[in-house]
């Protein structure tokens, strides 16, 4: 009876051993319970924490699609006005710019000269000194111009009464009529004569030495235009030696005469003599025609420098005229 016992108590000893070996294992501490709840709390800010950044990237996202969308928005915004302004610009030019052949004008087409003070602006006595200038240069390069064939010009004088004389000479009958065809075509005189020929020996060979005679007509110049050029005698000489110059001729002389009064008005005679190349000697009679001096030609003589051949590259030129002073 005794054994038993010893060996139940042995057993129960042994029992409350493994119970309290395994309370030592499982501790029932309420500190140790918080702590073991611990990996739960973790969790929920976690989850916090990922939802922040959800809400993060969304806001990112939707921030992103608002920026995108107005920087298409200003793009086609832009693009518009850009479009517009050149439609207004291309419509602009189409509605005001004029035809395109009223405002280029040819491209070898003169400039037209400037407009000239109408004829009123001249009194009866200043359009008849005007026109003695402008006819006498015009008949003289008129004449000139008639000599580019065999035919040589010794001699063209042109007189206040309108009326010219050429002597000329050529190798044949054939130059002469040639000549004598050209000074009319280019004159057009209202009065025009041949006189007989003559034959002479110049530098071995027999020519015809040969006389032209006839009147022009102020109609081939037209009216006078401009204003009469008001000067003293002494700047008015000036002038003229400089216009000689710029022309490239030398001046033989310019002599004065002693002054006279003639309808309450100075007159001094000039003779003014000069000498250079053909269109030298032209272009100084146009420019003087031009400018519309105070001055009554009398007469204007062309005379080729080369006495031997009658070449006219070099000409002398002698001019008689009245200078006026007017009031």
């Amino acid at each position: 009876m005794v054994d038993i016992n010893l060996i139940g108590d042995e057993e129960r000893r042994e029992d409350r051993q493994r119970e309290e070996s395994f309370a030592k294992t499982i501790s029932l501490d309420p500190r140790e319970l918080q702590s073991e709840d611990r990996p739960f709390t973790f969790d929920k800010r976690t989850v916090r924490e990922v939802n922040e950044s959800s809400r993060k990237l969304v806001y990112g996202v939707l921030f992103g699609i608002i920026v995108l969308g107005i920087a298409v928005i200003l793009y086609f915004m832009q693009n518009k006005t850009a479009t517009t302004t050149q439609a207004q610009k291309s419509q602009a030019s189409e509605t005001t710019l004029p035809p395109e052949e009223t405002t280029t004008p040819p491209a070898e087409t003169t400039p037209a000269p400037a407009v000239e003070a109408p004829v009123s602006t001249m009194s009866s006595l200043e359009r008849s000194l005007a026109q003695s200038t402008q006819l006498g240069a015009w008949t003289i390069d008129a004449v000139v111009k008639s000599f580019r064939g065999e035919g040589k010009f010794e001699l063209i004088s042109y007189f206040a009464n309108q009326r010219f004389f050429v002597q000329f000479v050529s190798p044949t009958d054939e130059a002469t009529g040639s000549v004598a065809q050209a000074v009319q075509q280019n004159l057009q005189p209202a009065e025009f004569k041949v006189l007989p020929p003559d034959r002479i020996a110049m530098n071995g060979r027999s020519m015809t030495k040969v006389l032209l005679k006839g009147a022009v007509s102020n109609d081939m110049i037209g009216a006078a235009r401009g204003a009469m050029q008001r000067l003293d005698y002494e700047p008015f000489i000036g002038w003229m030696k400089q216009l000689a110059r710029d022309r490239g001729l030398q001046q033989r002389s310019i002599d004065p005469r002693p002054s006279r009064q003639q309808e309450g008005l100075t007159r001094t005679p000039v003779i003014a003599k000069f000498y250079g190349p053909r269109d030298g000697v032209i272009g100084f009679l146009a420019g003087l025609a031009a400018a519309n001096p105070s001055i009554d030609v009398a007469k204007i003589i062309v005379v080729s420098a080369d006495r031997k051949t009658y070449s006219d590259e070099f000409l002398d030129l002698v001019i008689y005229f009245e200078f006026l002073e007017l009031p």
